[in-house]
């Protein structure tokens, strides 16, 4: 786990005016500490999307952390749901919108964000309950451009696990902190077509997921009872 801080650097596009997303997840308070082992001053940047109680304080607490570790802070209010459409994807695109102007205005090149394997997988399979193909799901993109930065996602070729036990090594992270970022586990059983299962154990099992085929689904017959799998 030493050699993490080095990877990541290697796995930065751009360190040059770097800006850090910074929610108080894991991921992201990993991607904080990794920046400052590695030498950076990146600027962090938090959005409070104003949809839950507890999101100012979850802000002030990274405001806490970037302050102990002699970086700036700042957090970012949206305020413009219309409470029509899906929300996920409109604060999403408000998210970007937000730390795209931020980082122009700070004269900030580029914001990294804290993404890891378990996105990918994560993600393969939301895109997968909506119906889409394996062989067209896209994968999550290491870096590109929008709103006039450059958006790096430097965590991907990491697990939450790799994070977790990097974090508790260095031994300068608050046991709340610690528990409040990782204590996160969950399942889920994914029913996907008989002709992509292997291919869709294949990507999950890269992505750093625990896979394990569990059955098959098939129509009920007349006369049988239902059965209800939780």
């Amino acid at each position: 786990m030493s050699d993490l801080p080095a990877r990541f650097l290697a796995s930065l596009t751009s360190s040059t005016s770097l800006g850090l997303a910074v929610s108080g997840g894991g991921d992201s308070v990993a991607l904080l500490h990794l920046a400052v082992a590695c030498g950076l001053q990146p600027a962090v940047v938090t959005v409070n999307h104003g949809l839950r109680a507890e999101a100012a304080s979850e802000a002030a607490q990274v405001a806490g952390v970037a302050a102990a570790l002699g970086l700036s802070h700042e957090t970012l209010l949206w305020q413009g749901w219309d409470h029509t459409g899906n929300l996920q994807d409109a604060a999403r695109k408000a998210r970007r919108r937000l730390i795209a102007a931020w980082a122009l205005q700070n004269n900030i090149a580029s914001v990294a964000l804290g993404h890891t394997q378990n996105d990918i997988a994560e993600t393969f399979l939301m895109r997968l309950q909506r119906g889409a193909g394996v062989d067209g799901l896209a994968k999550m993109a290491g870096h590109w451009s929008e709103g006039g930065i450059l958006w790096q996602r430097p965590l991907l070729g990491f697990t939450r696990n790799d994070l977790r036990l990097w974090l508790q090594a260095q031994g300068n992270v608050a046991d709340l902190e610690m528990y409040k970022t990782f204590n996160c586990g969950i399942g889920m059983a994914v029913i996907v077509a008989e002709e992509h299962a292997a291919a869709a154990m294949d990507l999950l099992t890269e992505a750093g997921e625990s896979v394990f085929h569990i059955g098959q689904v098939r129509a009920q017959k007349a006369g049988e009872a239902p059965t209800l799998v939780l």
